[in-house]
């Protein structure tokens, strides 16, 4: 499989090659949707969560599962690596609101992160030892690893989703529902945002936030009418409108899309198990509003793509539904 180096991008990530993604490896081990996907800083490990309440990793490289854990009392959503070797977080379903840290080598937990009250919507982990998490309520929390309470909180009323930049320094987040994004610095979260803007969400909630590789120049957001919008980072204005498909057999499900590690493409699964690529090289020169490039050759056969995900370092995507699908370039 082709490596994404320091700096292969143009030759490695072309739009043709892009555009040839085929299935090359499936996975029937869950007997429900899954709900997450994440890698680990390598690439050579993903993990998932489902609605079944078990988190399954994978071996990358060597294209096997190699290890299933359950979470069958407090259930499971949203599995992050960390970046400590062999440890990961993900949040609760049930019984209550915690975020767990746990150990893969013992299948233990090493920390719960209480603070919430309401449903983990959004996560991700900031730096070596800093994760930040959004919840159903609005309410933002940011985690040191080595401490159960939160070191630090912000509130945006309604639907927190979160991300931050690769140094960990800026924390993005939205209000889901009325469409308000602000830009905070963890290390003055009690000042308030440094900026904000009202982004026109045309009547539709946002369903994800995130910062776009490879700068963090720009945020992409995703509308659950299956749209999207890239806006500056430092502007906070849009850029590009990512339209969704026509067909409404291919209209992407409200979901986590992906977006390659040279910020150049945005991926996306769609109701009917296939998955939709926009083009961006070159677009906010040429207009503000991008089709769908292309549907890639293959089909979920089980039904919505739930969550996509791209490999940071490996030519590779892996996307969800109940089953789990890799892809490469055919």
């Amino acid at each position: 499989m082709d490596i994404v180096r320091a700096d292969p991008y143009k030759g490695i990530l072309s739009p043709a090659a892009l555009r040839s993604f085929s299935i090359t490896k499936q996975f029937r081990d869950n007997r429900s949707s899954i709900t997450s996907l994440d890698f680990d800083s390598t690439g050579s490990r993903v993990i998932t969560t489902s609605q079944d309440e078990s988190l399954h990793i994978y071996d990358t490289d060597a294209g096997v599962r190699r290890q299933v854990l359950y979470s069958k009392k407090y259930g499971c959503d949203l599995a992050q690596f960390t970046k400590h070797v062999g440890s990961i977080v993900h949040a609760s379903t049930k019984v209550n609101d915690e975020i767990r840290y746990m150990s893969l080598e013992t299948n233990q937990y090493i920390r719960y992160f209480a603070g919430h009250t309401s449903k983990v919507i959004s996560m991700t982990t900031c730096s070596t030892n800093s994760l930040v998490s959004g919840d159903k309520d609005g309410c933002v929390h940011l985690w040191d690893l080595k401490q159960p309470k939160s070191i630090g909180s912000i509130n945006v009323n309604a639907r927190a989703l979160v991300d931050c930049d690769e140094n960990g320094l800026t924390i993005a987040a939205a209000n889901g529902k009325s469409g308000e994004i602000s830009l905070f610095d963890v290390r003055y979260l009690e000042k308030g945002a440094f900026s904000s803007t009202q982004l026109d969400v045309f009547g539709q909630q946002i369903d994800n936030l995130q910062v776009m590789p490879p700068s963090g120049d720009h945020l992409l957001v995703t509308l659950d009418n299956g749209s999207h919008t890239v806006v500056n980072a430092f502007s906070l204005q849009p850029t590009l409108y990512l339209r969704a498909p026509r067909s409404s057999s291919k209209q992407p499900v409200q979901q986590r899309c992906t977006v390659t590690p040279d910020g150049n493409a945005v991926i996306a699964g769609c109701a009917d198990g296939s998955i939709a690529m926009w083009d961006l090289v070159g677009m906010e020169e040429r207009g503000r509003s991008v089709d769908v490039s292309c549907v890639w050759d293959g089909l979920h056969d089980d039904g919505a793509v739930n969550v996509c995900a791209f490999n940071p370092h490996s030519l590779m995507c892996v996307t969800g539904s109940e089953s789990l699908a890799f892809w490469t370039v055919r």
